[in-house]
C-alpha cells in the first residue's frame, strides 16, 4: 500500500491512485494554464461589456504561439502562422481542434500586435466550423480591467454581401453627411470630407474601417445605384421655314458624390467618448449595420479591434463584422 505522504506528489505528477486494491491509471494530462497573452497586451475597446463567456472554446494568440483552451497547436513567427499551416484560407490544425472540441461558443484572446492576416485567417477558421459569434477579449481602458467584444464575424473576399437587416441606406449617410462631418472634427481628426453641394441618392452604402500606421479611415461608399433618369427628349419639333430657337446652354451639375471619408489618430479609438463612434452613431445609433475591416497583412490587428469598438462603443447595436482577407499573406 502507498504511504499517504507521497500521495500528492504522484497526483501532482498526473496520476490518479486509488488504494486498497493496488490499481492506477493511465496518467493525465496536466494543463499549462498560465496566460500567454498579458493584459496588457490586449487592445484596448470601447466596446468591452460582456464580463464573461462561459463554457467557450478559448482560442489564444501570442507572438511566438497558437493554443486553444490551453493545448498549443502551432508555434508562429511574430505572430505570423508557419509555411503550410493555411488551406483555402484557414488554420488546418484549429479546424480540426474546433470541430473535435464540439458545438461551443469561441473566445479569442489576442496579443495586440498579431498580424491582420492571422486575425483574418482565425476568423474564417471559426466561421467554417459553423460559429458566427465570437468574443474578443479587450481592456476596458488604460488599465487592466478585461471584458469582451462580441460580435457577428465572417471573412472572406470583397464581395460578401450583408444580410438585408444590417445593409445600410445610402440615403442615411446622404442626410447624415453634416452632422457626420462636425462629430469627426471634434478630436483627433486628419481629415472629414465636407458636405458636397451635390449627393448621390438611393441604393446603399458599404462602411468600411481602414487602419495603416497610426492613421485610421471610416469610408462609405454607394452601391446598387438606381439607374438615371434620362435627362429630357427629343428637342421641339421645327416647323419648315422657320428657324430653330436658341437655347441657352447651362453649366452641366458638379457630379454627384457617391462615397465620404472620415480620418483620425489613432488615439481618437481609445479615448472615451470617441469621435469614430460620434461619428458613426449618426447613421448606425438605432440600426444594426454591416461593416468590413480592410488592412495590410502586416498591420497591427489590435488596430482594428480598437478602431471596431470606437465604431460601436457600448450600447449600440452590435455590428456584422466582414473581415477582408489581404490578397497578400
Amino acid at each position: 500500500m502507498l504511504k499517504l505522504s507521497i500521495l500528492p506528489a504522484l497526483l501532482f505528477s498526473g496520476f490518479l491512485v486509488t488504494t486498497g486494491c493496488g490499481d492506477e491509471e493511465a496518467p493525465t494530462e496536466v494543463l499549462n494554464t498560465d496566460p500567454i497573452v498579458g493584459a496588457m497586451e490586449l487592445p484596448i475597446s470601447l466596446r468591452n461589456d460582456m464580463a464573461d463567456v462561459g463554457g467557450a472554446a478559448e482560442i489564444e494568440v501570442a507572438p511566438r504561439e497558437l493554443r486553444l483552451d490551453h493545448r498549443k497547436l502551432l508555434d508562429l513567427s511574430s505572430g505570423s502562422l508557419p509555411e503550410g499551416a493555411v488551406a483555402d484560407g484557414q488554420v488546418t490544425s484549429l479546424g480540426e481542434a474546433l470541430r473535435a472540441a464540439g458545438n461551443r461558443p469561441v473566445s479569442l484572446k489576442m496579443h495586440f500586435l498579431i498580424p491582420f492576416d492571422t486575425f483574418a485567417a482565425l476568423v474564417a477558421t471559426v466561421q467554417q466550423t459553423g460559429v458566427e459569434e465570437i468574443s474578443i477579449e479587450v481592456r476596458r481602458s488604460q488599465g487592466i480591467e478585461t471584458g469582451f467584444l462580441t460580435a457577428r464575424f465572417h471573412s472572406g473576399e470583397e464581395g460578401f454581401e450583408f444580410p438585408e437587416s444590417y445593409r445600410l441606406p445610402w440615403d442615411a449617410v446622404r442626410g447624415a453627411w453634416p452632422g457626420m462631418k462636425a462629430a469627426c472634427e471634434v478630436s483627433q481628426a486628419m481629415d472629414c470630407d465636407g458636405t458636397p453641394a451635390n449627393i448621390a441618392e438611393g441604393g446603399f452604402a458599404e462602411m468600411s474601417l481602414w487602419a495603416r500606421g497610426r492613421g485610421l479611415r471610416l469610408h462609405f461608399e454607394q452601391t446598387d445605384a438606381p439607374e438615371p433618369e434620362p435627362t429630357g427628349g427629343a428637342g421641339p419639333a421645327l416647323i419648315e421655314g422657320i428657324p430653330a430657337p436658341v437655347v441657352a446652354e447651362e453649366p452641366p451639375p458638379p457630379p454627384a458624390a457617391s462615397d465620404a471619408t472620415f480620418s483620425w489618430r489613432f488615439q481618437g479609438a481609445v479615448q472615451a467618448p470617441s469621435p469614430i463612434g460620434a461619428t458613426v452613431e449618426q447613421v448606425c445609433a438605432d440600426r444594426r449595420c454591416g461593416v468590413r475591416l480592410t488592412a495590410d497583412s502586416g498591420t497591427a490587428a489590435g488596430r482594428l479591434v480598437s478602431l471596431l469598438g470606437a465604431a460601436f462603443p457600448n450600447g449600440r447595436p452590435a455590428p456584422y463584422v466582414h473581415v477582408v482577407t489581404p490578397t497578400e499573406r
